[in-house]
């Protein structure tokens, strides 16, 4: 026990009241996925595209380009410890990335090794122990001055029981302590438990202490055919397994970003093979349903206002009409018949001038968004 007298030599204190005038912006990396000094765990069933997601945001962060929905605050070094793919396999995979997103090198180390063991139990305790291999890769994310480590998948690179809690919060913590010391984030792929449905951040599978220790939880599950007859058109129904949606549902710094689609698509390599690559999953259909989800977390100007004067490009049935390949009449009447159905709703507001002008935001109707995931099917469906 701690003698009151010596507490405070031991511990240090302040007053979180002050200096508040002067406290720096979080350190995000890429808003709704990454940020130094935390841990983002991504979840999803298996044949989901999570390995191929991280690798796909590992190579965005390294260079700070734009990928799909997400473009970087900054860019820096990425440290890879990957369980399941060898080196040509994972060469393989960023051959087809690098089809898609720029590279640079001296940017990216993958951890070449056949076993990878960065906790094993303690004989005497039973509770997690670093190995000399965790050791390791703590050295090798100092040494490059890493913003970011990818642990892919977790499951590998333990020998701990999964569904103890003690032990999971065991790893997590060493996991905490290093994105603190290194200043640097940490995304770890997990799988999530049999039944999970997309946008739950308790879906993941084991001990709840994973998540529960995290900052940021994403999930990524496919699109359903009930899904697909809402938001594609019918000659792009019969490939919808290959979008998938990313959901935030735990965003503890920061605002969530919602669902985003992703395409699985293909790159073709001079060996004859071709290696899968995600792009942006862009909607094609001028459904309520489709209309909705593009207007997600955005307000976009109503398209009644149109004076002279007024832009173009950030009108609703403009912008609408252009993402969803339709004409802006047609996309015109889809936004009245939302905001008549209490869909979506209008809400003012003035510019920089004093000037009085209406957007349209989508609302959340409860039959349209009964799951938790934020990547809405048809009326009435859940994404599980």
């Amino acid at each position: 026990m701690i003698d009151l007298a010596d507490a405070k030599k031991t511990f240090d204190w302040f007053d979180p009241t002050e200096g508040t005038d002067d406290v720096p912006p979080r350190p995000i990396i890429v808003d709704g996925l990454v940020q130094r000094g935390t841990v983002t765990f991504v979840t999803g069933p298996g044949a989901v595209a999570k390995s191929l997601f991280a690798q796909q945001v590992a190579l965005m962060v390294s260079t700070g380009a734009e990928w799909a929905h997400w473009k970087p605050r900054e860019s820096g070094p990425v440290v890879i410890v990957n369980g399941e793919d060898d080196c040509d396999e994972q060469r393989r995979r960023f051959f087809a990335a690098k089809s898609l997103q720029p590279s640079r090198p001296d940017r990216l180390y993958s951890l070449d090794a056949s076993r990878i063991t960065m906790f094993a139990a303690d004989p005497e305790t039973g509770t997690a122990r670093p190995t000399e291999l965790w050791d390791a890769i703590k050295a090798k994310v100092r040494e490059v001055g890493a913003a970011m480590l990818v642990i892919d998948p977790l499951v590998e690179t333990h020998e701990l029981n999964e569904n103890d809690n003690g032990h999971m919060a065991g790893i997590v913590s060493e996991l905490r302590k290093l994105a603190l010391r290194e200043k640097c984030a940490v995304l770890v792929v997990h799988h999530s438990r049999k039944g999970a449905v997309g946008g739950d951040q308790d879906g993941a599978r084991g001990a709840s202490a994973l998540v529960n220790a995290s900052r940021m939880a994403i999930t990524l599950e496919k699109m359903t055919e009930d899904q697909a007859k809402s938001l594609l058109p019918t000659k792009e129904q019969a490939d919808h397994a290959r979008y998938i949606c990313v959901s935030d549902p735990k965003v503890n710094y920061g605002p969530s970003l919602g669902g985003r689609w992703l395409h699985i698509e293909t790159a073709e390599h001079r060996n004859g093979e071709s290696y899968p690559v995600l792009k942006e999953g862009k909607l094609r259909r001028l459904t309520e349903e489709a209309v909705l989800f593009q207007m997600r977390d955005r307000e976009l100007r109503w398209p009644g206002e149109r004076r002279a004067g007024r832009r173009r490009d950030d009108r609703a049935d403009v912008v609408l009409a252009a993402e969803l390949e339709a004409n802006e009449a047609d996309a015109h009447k889809v936004l009245k018949a939302l905001i008549k159905a209490g869909k979506a709703r209008l809400e003012d507001r003035r510019d920089a001038n004093g000037n009085a002008y209406k957007v349209v935001l989508a609302g959340r109707a409860p039959e349209l968004f009964e799951s938790t995931s934020d990547c809405t099917g048809s009326e009435g469906e859940s994404t599980g």
